[in-house]
């Protein structure tokens, strides 16, 4: 299968296997907008097997123009579902602005500890001209 030109290569950020207390907040990344055009993110994490686990890991982006001032409020959320000792993953797109930065983080909300956890997101750039031209040649 011959690869798209006009794709350049994943952009990865990655956070595996750390623990979050309840309450806790963790910062994962930041990735660039310009010419994205499809963002993933896939979160992982057990929840304890001894606890009364009600609340959802929460996955928020945060959308900035300059990368160091982000918006309050969140750009887009992915909620991994409690389940009670379970191993749980979920993937979701995520809307793709045209420029500026996202940032991730995710967050605790329970009562109770989660351990595992693991966060990757993925995307695809568009290429630019020079990059076309060169496959085309």
């Amino acid at each position: 299968m011959a690869i798209d030109p006009r794709e350049r290569d994943h952009i990865p950020v990655v956070e595996a296997g750390f623990d979050l207390a309840p309450g806790q907040q963790k910062n994962i990344g930041s990735i660039p907008c310009w010419q994205l055009r499809r963002l993933t993110a896939t979160v992982r994490a057990t929840y304890a097997a001894d606890a009364d686990v009600t609340e959802p890991l929460v996955l928020e982006t945060f959308w900035s123009a300059d990368g160091d001032h982000h918006d309050t409020n969140s750009y887009a959320s992915i909620f991994l579902p409690a389940a009670q000792g379970e191993t749980r993953q979920i993937s979701r797109d995520i809307p793709t602005p045209e420029v500026g930065y996202i940032a991730v983080k995710l967050t605790n909300p329970d009562t109770h500890a989660v351990s595992d956890v693991s966060v990757w997101m993925g995307g695809r750039r568009w290429a630019d001209v020079n990059t076309i031209q060169a496959a085309q040649a």
